[in-house]
């Protein structure tokens, strides 16, 4: 270490810099070289300028850096720190909330003159207290805070995506830069990149999401979902109306099973639901599980599991979609494919067992997550309605059908019970009475009929002579 500090403070007297030591630690200075602090294409530190890192940091990556400026005892930030102290809520009565205060990273216009002319030993406490609140969210379709190229070009590199949209992206951002010399546009990634390098970006700086960062929500059930918040959390509002696009996680869990086949044990499919559901921080009948089989294709998981492994019998394959909107999925999906997931996934099912009274040792060795959109497309809706109205039409000619039969049926058995004669008028059938009148009870004129003859007569039928009534009729009788 002596002969560290030795060299560092050699090479900046040679440079003609003063001494720069680091105080949070022994992990040294940097002023030339690749690890010089400098961004390609964002910040190319001057030649004088010293890198102090934070010995002290927590995270795997360092995002806002400190240098001391040459010539001076002064230090400055990139990337700027402007605002942070607001946007992270730390401007209060506390020390770091007045050295913020000093700064003036706690409104929105900052002198630069001030913010780049730190004490150092100042600077590097505000980037420890920023680094603590630091996490890459998806706003607006775009990254916030916004991330560096050099950044971007690690989660693509590094394996911490393989979402095309941001490889795609990623090799746009190559192309700026040839032999050190970077192009001056503006290369902007769409929604989908986004969404998948805030996913890399908390990964690649060891941001783990917390698996428990939604809170308890009101017992109510929401027909179309609940609201949610800036992080993607429910809340105790109900949404008005269905999303237009809703998403899906796709996700696998792979484990090792001992005790017996839970193949067979239609419980465990409950289990795993309400597992998934409680570490995710979604409602239970969000969670799908579709399949249940043992293990075929190992590689992936073997590479992800938690110390070594072995091809037993016991392995098995769990498949699961969870539905959620846009940004919950995303949130889900971060949740899922934490370093933690496995762990708490282990100690969900566990607790689940118990109270189920199952005699199964479960162990999960990796999972495996994706989020993939299922647009809601405008014809559905017609369809569904169309097969309604074909149903209720069908319905309703069967019932005329039946209530026709049903009195046709009636009609028939009246006839047959009482005997009743009938008579035809213009091809209509009617039941009729007969009865027999008098001549002068039939007609109302005195020539009405001649020869003094009975006449049966129906209610719907007269015939006002004799030539009349000895004409073949329909539905009438003529006797003496």
């Amino acid at each position: 270490m002596f002969t560290l500090l030795s060299n560092v403070v050699v090479q900046l007297l040679a440079a003609g810099v003063m001494a720069v030591t680091n105080p949070t630690g022994s992990c040294g200075v940097y002023i030339s070289g690749s690890s010089n602090g400098g961004r390609l294409g964002y910040h190319s530190p001057g030649p004088n300028d010293v890198y102090v890192p934070d010995c002290n940091l927590q995270l795997s990556r360092e995002y806002w850096r400190v240098f001391v400026e040459g010539g001076t005892n002064t230090a400055y930030v990139i990337p700027r720190p402007d605002g942070m102290g607001h946007k992270y809520n730390l401007c209060d009565s506390s020390s770091m909330g007045q050295m913020l205060e000093k700064y003036q990273m706690c409104s929105d216009v900052t002198n630069p003159s001030i913010i780049n002319s730190m004490v150092p030993e100042e600077a590097l406490k505000i980037t420890h207290a920023l680094h603590s609140k630091l996490r890459f969210r998806a706003q607006e379709d775009r990254i916030d805070p916004w991330a560096p190229d050099d950044d971007i070009l690690a989660v693509c590199n590094q394996g911490y995506t393989n979402n095309e949209d941001a490889l795609s992206h990623c090799q746009r951002l190559e192309s700026r830069c040839t032999d050190g010399i970077c192009q001056e546009i503006a290369i902007l990634p769409n929604a989908a990149a986004v969404e998948a390098l805030v996913l890399g970006l908390n990964e690649l700086y060891g941001i783990v999401n917390d698996i428990h960062q939604c809170g308890p929500v009101c017992a109510i059930f929401c027909e179309h979902g609940n609201v949610l918040d800036a992080a993607g959390c429910p809340t105790c509002e109900c949404r008005s109306e269905p999303v237009s696009n809703s998403y899906s996680v796709q996700g696998s869990l792979v484990m090792d099973v001992t005790g017996g086949s839970i193949l067979v044990d239609t419980d465990m499919h409950g289990i795993f639901a309400r597992a998934i559901a409680n570490v995710s921080g979604v409602a239970e009948r969000s969670v799908f599980i579709f399949h249940l089989s043992g293990l075929r294709r190992l590689k992936r998981f073997m590479e992800q599991s938690r110390g070594p492994r072995h091809l037993a019998q016991g392995q098995m394959v769990l498949s699961f979609t969870i539905e959620a909107s846009r940004a919950e999925a995303y949130r889900v999906a971060s949740v899922v494919l934490s370093p933690l997931a496995p762990s708490a996934l282990e100690a969900a099912v566990k607790h689940e067992m118990v109270a189920k009274k199952k005699p199964y040792t479960i162990s999960i060795l990796g999972v495996d997550a994706v989020v993939k959109e299922v647009s809601s497309t405008s014809s559905a809706p017609s369809e569904r309605a169309f097969t309604s109205k074909a149903i209720a039409l069908i319905a309703m000619i069967s019932g005329a059908l039946l209530l026709l039969l049903v009195c046709s049926f009636v009609v028939y058995r009246f006839r047959k019970s009482h005997g009743a004669s009938t008579i035809v008028i213009a091809d209509v059938v009617a039941p009729v009475k007969a009865q027999v009148v008098e001549p002068q009870q039939a007609w109302n004129t005195p020539a009405g009929n001649a020869n003094n003859q009975k006449v049966v007569v129906g209610s719907a039928i007269s015939e006002t002579s004799t030539e009349a009534s000895s004409r073949p009729s329909t539905g009438s009788t003529t006797s003496e």
